[in-house]
C-alpha cells in the first residue's frame, strides 16, 4: 500500500533527471571548441609604412597646435581641446553642425 501511495511521484522523479542530465550535458564551450577547429585568429600587426605614418601626423599635428598657439596670442595656454573648440567656433567657420565638422590639425590655419 505504501508503494502504491509513492508511484505518483515516480514521473517527476524521472523527468527531473533528464532535465538535469541535458543541462549538463549541454556545454556551450564544447561546442564552441568544435566550432573553430581548425582555425586560426590572425592578429593584424602593423606595418612599419603605417607606424611611420601614423608618427608623421603625430609630429605634424604637434608642429601645427604649437604653431596656433604661436601665432594667436589668446590660445598662447590653451589646451588641445580648447584649440579645436576654437577651430570649430561659429564666428571662425561657419558650419550648422558641428558634429559633422571634421578639424584637419594637418593644415596651418588661415589668418584672419
Amino acid at each position: 500500500m505504501l508503494i502504491k501511495n509513492k508511484l505518483h511521484l515516480l514521473p517527476f522523479f524521472l523527468i527531473s533527471c533528464l532535465g538535469l542530465l541535458f543541462i549538463t550535458s549541454n556545454n556551450q564551450v564544447m561546442a564552441m571548441e568544435n566550432n573553430n577547429k581548425g582555425k586560426t585568429i590572425i592578429n593584424h600587426e602593423p606595418s612599419e609604412k603605417e607606424v611611420n605614418d601614423f608618427f608623421q601626423l603625430s609630429k605634424r599635428t604637434k608642429e601645427n597646435i604649437c604653431y596656433i598657439r604661436q601665432t594667436i596670442p589668446h590660445l598662447k595656454n590653451a589646451s588641445v581641446r580648447e584649440i579645436e573648440e576654437w577651430i570649430c567656433s561659429p564666428n571662425k567657420q561657419k558650419t550648422k553642425n558641428k558634429r559633422l565638422k571634421t578639424i584637419d590639425l594637418n593644415k596651418k590655419p588661415e589668418q584672419n
